[in-house]
């Protein structure tokens, strides 16, 4: 029997610029269908579509045409949330999963008085938080076979990393509205997940933290969204650099407000 999430929705931004990432994609969309009964929205942004997910209960799927080589990924997760009707929303990336007690545990947590969690500890464990996993054609097929038990993953391929924040995250949809949603100043890679947390501290939301558990994280080739070397980077530095010298809840509210993004947002969810 399926695990009930039926009131969260995992959003997943998506830009297929590996094989890496399109072979993750249709693991982290097979592993958490056949463990919960939930809502999976995906939207693919690229010059070409190239994730044709099997219809399945509860998934979203959407294509944009994007001829830019820039993910805006704030941007294509504020579009999702902003056509998201479910109470509890994940911020999820498509190459992360979670053992399947760290799933339950966040949303039960957002149900009693946390406004958002991070499956994962702040610094991990003795030896990290992360699990980064090379996988091959083996370890997927077992993965598979074994109607994907994550145990499956624990082999020599996995690397133990210290974590801090990204991957993913669960949060109440409207915190997530009111705290000022993604920044969608920052444009492909950069400090955006540092930067919200910091926002969503000083704005006064209960963030809470798992403990003794990890976050997988599988293994993906790192393009141009993924590394320093894109134009935006700097820009992203620069940003994240102002926001985290506020540390006054009104001035963040006034920081946020301000945020022509947000202004527009907030008239598409009238």
């Amino acid at each position: 029997m399926k695990n009930d999430l039926k009131d969260l929705t995992f959003l997943i931004p998506l830009r297929i610029d590996s094989e890496d990432r399109l072979r993750n994609i249709k693991l982290v969309v097979s592993y958490i269908t056949t463990h919960f009964d939930t809502n999976i929205y995906i939207l693919e942004s690229g010059k070409t579509q190239k994730f044709f997910p099997e219809l399945l209960p509860g998934v979203k799927y959407v294509y944009k045409f994007d001829d830019n080589p820039i993910f805006h990924r704030t941007k294509i997760i504020n579009d999702m949330l902003v056509d998201c009707n479910t109470k509890k929303v994940s911020c999820y990336d498509a190459d992360v999963l979670l053992p399947i007690n760290s799933y339950i545990e966040s949303s039960n947590l957002l149900d009693n008085g946390y406004d958002a969690i991070y499956p994962y500890p702040i610094t991990g464990l003795e030896n990290g938080a992360q699990k980064a996993i090379t996988l091959n054609a083996s370890i997927i097929e077992s993965f598979k076979n074994s109607n994907y038990d994550i145990e499956k993953l624990e082999n020599n391929n996995v690397k133990i990393l210290d974590t801090n924040l990204g991957h993913c995250f669960f949060i109440n949809k409207s915190v997530y509205i009111e705290s000022g949603m993604e920044n969608e100043n920052f444009i492909s890679w950069g400090p955006e997940d540092q930067e919200r947390h910091h926002r969503f501290s000083v704005l006064g939301n209960k963030i809470g933290r798992l403990e003794n558990t990890y976050v997988y994280h599988l293994q993906h080739a790192r393009g141009i969204n993924s590394n320093e070397t894109h134009q935006y980077f700097l820009e992203n530095e620069n940003l994240y650099n102002f926001v985290k010298k506020i540390d006054d809840k009104n001035k963040m509210l006034d920081y946020v407000n301000s945020l022509d993004y947000y202004k527009n947002r907030l008239e598409e969810l009238k």
